[in-house]
């Protein structure tokens, strides 16, 4: 079990939702990475990260950034620069070599599963003890519903829709804190990234970011 403040977890589970950048394939597997197989079933294989791919995004609307692969170690392990074009705020984000979130504690928050292909599904549960000793249980279920077009300001891109659904829930002497993050997200190999997300926390607006450019090494 992990031991955080109830707080904390809160945030790292939106803000590893909402920043988690998937950095997909290189220039030469982008050609079969979203093709059929023999078996006739279109797939997406694990991408090859890049040092230097960039993406810059907007933010419901507006709020635009850009991300950039600025390392890669051996094991695949990369960091990402991220940066705010308008209040020039700036962080970093680091996942695995299947482009998971790596927490602070080194935990990792499952995002992919390559390779993609409409109907994969996955269940995955975990727990998460805060600095109270309340215990979160939490477990999330995604699915590659869809191969579809998907247009945004950066073009119109084939993609693989993926929706995960993760469910927390935490019960103690005072109550108990529930609820439900859907974030569903359109992967184009073509991009090495996401076009587009979609964050519902069920509270306030969904978090929505579009694809606005895009700069890719060979």
């Amino acid at each position: 079990l992990l031991s955080l403040t109830m707080s904390t977890f809160m945030q790292m589970l939106l803000a590893v939702s909402a920043l988690a950048v998937a950095i997909p394939v290189g220039a030469q597997a982008q050609q079969v990475a979203a093709t059929a197989s023999s078996g006739g079933v279109i797939t997406a294989e694990r991408p090859e990260l890049k040092i230097g791919d960039r993406w810059g995004y907007s933010f419901n609307g507006s709020n635009p950034y850009a991300i950039t692969v600025q390392s890669i170690d051996a094991d695949g392990k990369n960091v990402s620069a991220w940066k705010d074009r308008n209040s020039k705020r700036s962080g970093v984000s680091v996942r695995d070599k299947n482009l998971n979130p790596i927490g602070p504690r080194g935990e990792t928050y499952l995002t992919f599963d390559f390779p993609l292909s409409v109907g994969k599904t996955e269940t995955s549960s975990y727990e998460v003890t805060d600095s109270n000793g309340d215990v979160w249980y939490n477990k999330v279920t995604r699915t590659v519903v869809a191969f579809e077009k998907r247009s945004v300001p950066a073009g119109t891109f084939d993609t693989f829709k993926v929706v995960t659904v993760r469910t927390y829930n935490m019960s103690n002497q005072w109550g108990g804190n529930s609820g439900t993050v859907t974030d569903t997200l359109w992967y184009a190999s073509e991009v090495r990234n996401f076009v587009e997300r979609v964050i519902d926390t069920q509270i306030g607006k969904p978090a929505v970011r579009h694809l606005l450019d895009f700069s890719l090494r060979e």
